[in-house]
């Protein structure tokens, strides 16, 4: 498969995602891909946390060129999650999820939000 086709393909996948969650869509193909080539980090792109993806600023308004920034997968999901409150029921749902995770004791957060493998804050500490 062409370097071209394979750019459109997960254009196409990323349209197709933000209208799966009902976030408006306002880039075309060339300004999308101007974005990432501007950003220089195409190549390192993905879900990972180590890896880069095209967020909007605040979780919130459109997929457009005025409202998205190219950052860290893991840094993104931690943006989303400031500020949210989750019930007793929710946290004990993630807590034995990770039971028996051996990654489980390094998802901390700082007073950023931001995980920390060298904070002792509990990642449950914003639950109510």
């Amino acid at each position: 498969m062409n370097i071209f086709r394979t750019r459109k393909i997960k254009y196409s996948h990323a349209k197709a995602y933000a209208k799966k969650r009902g976030i408006p869509w306002h880039f075309n193909y060339p300004t999308w891909w101007r974005i990432w080539c501007e950003s220089g980090l195409w190549e390192m792109r993905g879900i990972k946390r180590d890896q880069y993806v095209m967020a909007r600023f605040g979780d919130e308004g459109p997929y457009a060129s005025w409202n998205v920034r190219i950052c860290l997968s893991g840094e993104n999901v931690s943006e989303a999650q400031l500020g949210k409150i989750r019930s007793s029921a929710h946290c004990l749902k993630i807590s034995k999820r990770m039971t028996g995770n051996k990654n489980w004791t390094h998802m901390r957060r700082n007073e950023n939000g931001q995980f920390d493998a060298h904070n002792p804050t509990d990642v449950l500490s914003n639950c109510s």
